[in-house]
């Protein structure tokens, strides 16, 4: 059952007038502020559901760089945002940056092509810190430390969010969705793989794991989109 706490937070953020001016779209995944908006209508539906979690399972090879550490993930299988407190996201920015961040996955999940739909983690997680990045400029947040590790992810992120809205004007002059160019993410793409271990690495055992390909799979939140957002 969803914690009610958690989904007020999270449809708050998400309902936020700044993130109603996203709009990009990188390697073939589209993050809107209308899709955000559904994403807080799924919250308040319970399609998707906000849980807490203290402890958070490895991911095996696939978990992060060291260094890194997990406090909320969206899990697919689930349809859920999980978070590390009940009062996750009530008075930290940087906390709700990252419900943003968490929403973003969750935009991909409630409008996937189908039960098995897979994208490109680099370009996800690119796509999430992306977000990030346009919900500090557009909703007039202290960055805090988001940048303070300089050519890492967030700093690259903010470095093409500053591009994107100077292009834009703020997204207030052109609203249309901005398409991303893969010359334009490179960087930010790269800092993702380093810190998500998403590269090509010689384990312990002396094994190779190649986790550049690495895909995540959703397999949609409602069974008819269409039917659920008129509420049919």
């Amino acid at each position: 059952m969803t914690n009610q706490t958690l989904a007020k937070t999270v449809a708050r953020i998400l309902r936020q007038p700044g993130i109603a001016k996203i709009g990009f779209e990188l390697g073939g995944l589209v993050v809107t502020g209308m899709r955000y908006s559904m994403v807080a209508k799924a919250v308040e539906d319970g399609k998707i559901e906000c849980h807490v979690m203290d402890q958070f399972k490895s991911q095996g090879k696939d978990a992060l760089a060291p260094g890194m550490v997990t406090v909320a993930r969206y899990q697919a299988e689930l349809n859920a945002m999980i978070f590390s407190s009940e009062n996750y996201g009530s008075s930290k920015v940087s906390e709700e940056r990252t419900v943003v961040h968490e929403a973003t996955h969750a935009i991909f999940d409630l409008f996937a092509k189908s039960t098995d739909d897979r994208t490109l983690a680099m370009n996800d997680e690119s796509a999430a810190v992306l977000a990030e990045a346009l919900y500090i400029e557009l909703c007039d947040k202290p960055p805090g430390n988001f940048t303070m590790f300089i050519d890492g992810p967030q700093d690259e992120a903010m470095k093409l969010a500053k591009t994107m809205m100077a292009e834009t004007g703020n997204f207030d002059r052109d609203r249309r969705t901005y398409f991303l160019k893969p010359q334009q993410t490179q960087k930010l793409r790269d800092a993702v793989a380093q810190d998500w271990n998403f590269t090509i690495r010689v384990e312990k055992d002396g094994s190779i794991t190649n986790s550049t390909g690495v895909q995540y799979i959703y397999d949609g939140v409602v069974k008819c989109y269409s039917c659920w957002a008129l509420g049919k």
